[in-house]
């Protein structure tokens, strides 16, 4: 059970809101922003920022949706310093049963975009703040003052703004870093200066928040820098996605406090348990993988190539691991066997894929056997690559450790071809099967993914579900007009659960080697059983 004598503070979600603004990136339609919603109402913060209502039909609609759906966290919505945007925007609370409405009013505070971009002095700026907070009162249950580029503010102007906006009616202040300049020391240092000036944020008549973006990579460390200081609540986004380089991590602010559950006296209703499926959702809604070194959601999260971290790993994780991916259910830990791997992590994969081969365990068993085969696989992976395990497979039949070669890719062609919106895919594969002998596969569907998936079926005479497929790359203009492109795959058979990546230059044949890495694994597993 949590400490109840530690200070609460509000977790604020802004996905839904500022997420929606990041470049590139937006949501389809009402029902995604809808289900998205419930998702991270599930995850225990305590207000969700729906959307900005006066951008767009649909920004309203999802909005009106959200505020009707009796969640749990309150719901906010953005809207400008103008009346009429005011009166038009809390008509998205009509369909709310429950008083739990917050209005998120905006202004700029520094001087250069009250200048250029609310073409006001700061005196008629801050006339405006109180007219439009007094019609605001009116409306919603709360009030919250947003401060946009408050980092480069005068702080005695932005102290006076806060003050103006609490005798106002506002109930929450919050102070954005905008363009993410201030380092951590320096937040904390704004909201200490902060807190002095307006006693209502220690009494508890106000609440302090703070918007952190992560345009130089602080916005995690300033945000808890800001919470030490004494800040109220904190703006956050699932992934941290957001205008730019983003915004406070949900996932990652709710490991710190989980990590480190007493270092800042404070508590949240955060359940990190649910990082999973949020992170899984939006991801497939924005239409992106998970990025192979994010924190928390990243596909190298739990991935381990060192072997000595890998023999640290074997004995204890404690040795290299916090906490484990698995608590957060996002990706599965890997030993990546290449030139930097040990006999330990070599012994591990070996029992991970070929547990029911009790030859290959006895074999591994000793020393120096293991270490005559790392060498092989060492050798495999020579150019730092990862070798993959229809490579293993291939070293371990060589060395009659496994009864059946591996099935390879002798050749892989696609042909894409478009009737109107209608995309369809023909994938011509051959395949080896470790001897003279080729089978040709052709199939054709609406995309060449799910075409390889079909022949990868068919030679495993198994059902294969690809559950997350996550793409990286990067063009090497450099040494050549290639792309490398890398994919992380988890794919689920009948009896086991895989996590594979691989890369190289041809999309279709990264993504068919993975599902023949399971291929191969499972045949060779069960032809030794």
């Amino acid at each position: 059970m949590p400490d109840r004598g530690l200070r609460r503070i509000r977790v604020f979600d802004t996905t839904l809101r500022d997420g929606d603004q990041t470049a590139g990136f937006a949501f389809s339609s009402a029902s995604q922003k809808e289900s998205l919603a419930d998702l991270i109402d599930s995850y225990g913060v305590d207000c969700i920022e729906a959307g900005f209502p006066c951008a767009s039909p649909m920004e309203f609609e999802s909005c009106s949706r959200i505020a009707a759906n009796h969640l749990h966290a309150e719901i906010a919505v953005m809207t400008r310093c103008r009346e009429a945007d005011i009166d038009k925007t809390v008509a998205v609370f009509r369909g709310m049963k429950e008083p739990k409405s917050v209005l998120h009013l905006s202004l700029p505070v520094s001087s250069v975009q009250m200048e250029y971009k609310l073409e006001l002095e700061p005196a008629a700026m801050q006339a405006l703040m109180i007219k439009c907070i007094r019609r605001a009162t009116g409306y919603v249950q709360t009030v919250e003052m947003g401060f946009e580029d408050a980092s480069r503010a005068d702080p005695e102007f932005l102290s006076e703004c806060c003050r103006l906006a609490i005798q106002s009616g506002a109930r929450i202040i919050n102070i954005a870093d905008t363009t993410g300049s201030l380092l951590p020391d320096q937040t904390a240092a704004l909201v200490r200066f902060l807190s002095d000036a307006a006693p209502e944020f220690s009494s508890g008549a106000a609440v302090l928040s703070v918007h952190c973006h992560n345009d130089m990579g602080l916005a995690l460390a300033s945000a808890l820098a800001a919470v030490e200081a004494g800040a109220g609540q904190l703006e956050v986004t699932a992934a941290g996605i957001g205008e730019r380089c983003g915004n406070v991590p949900l996932e990652q602010l709710a490991y710190v406090l989980d990590e480190y559950s007493g270092r800042f006296g404070i508590r949240t209703n955060l359940r990190p348990e649910r990082t999973a499926a949020v992170c899984r959702t939006l991801f497939t809604f924005l239409g992106t993988g998970l990025s192979p070194f994010r924190p928390v959601t990243g596909w190298n999260t739990d991935s381990h190539a060192s072997g000595m971290h890998q023999q640290g790993i074997r004995a204890n994780a404690d040795t290299y691991i916090v906490h484990t991916a698995e608590k957060y259910g996002m990706v599965h830990r890997r030993f990546i066997l290449s030139r930097h791997s040990g006999t330990s992590g070599l012994r591990t994969v070996a029992e991970q894929l070929f547990s029911a081969c009790p030859g290959l365990q006895r074999f591994l068993t000793s020393r120096t056997a293991a270490a005559a085969l790392l060498e092989s696989v060492k050798s495999a992976g020579a150019d730092c690559s990862a070798v993959g395990i229809t490579e293993l497979c291939k070293i371990l039949y060589a060395q009659q450790l496994l009864v059946k070669p591996p099935y390879g890719c002798s050749g892989l062609s696609v042909e894409n071809s478009f009737a109107g919106r209608t995309r369809t895919a023909v994938v011509h594969i051959e395949i080896t099967d470790g001897t003279e002998n080729c089978r040709i596969f052709d199939r054709s569907g609406t995309s060449a993914e799910e075409c390889c998936r079909q022949i990868a079926v068919s030679i495993l005479d198994k059902p294969l579900d690809v559950k997350t497929v996550s793409w990286s790359g990067y063009r090497a203009a450099e040494i050549s007009s290639s792309e490398k492109v890398c994919v992380y795959m988890e794919i689920q058979t009948s009896a086991h659960a895989y996590a594979v990546s691989r890369n190289g230059t041809f999309r279709e044949l990264v993504y068919f080697e993975c599902l023949l890495d399971v291929v191969n694994a499972e045949l060779s597993s069960a032809a030794s059983s």
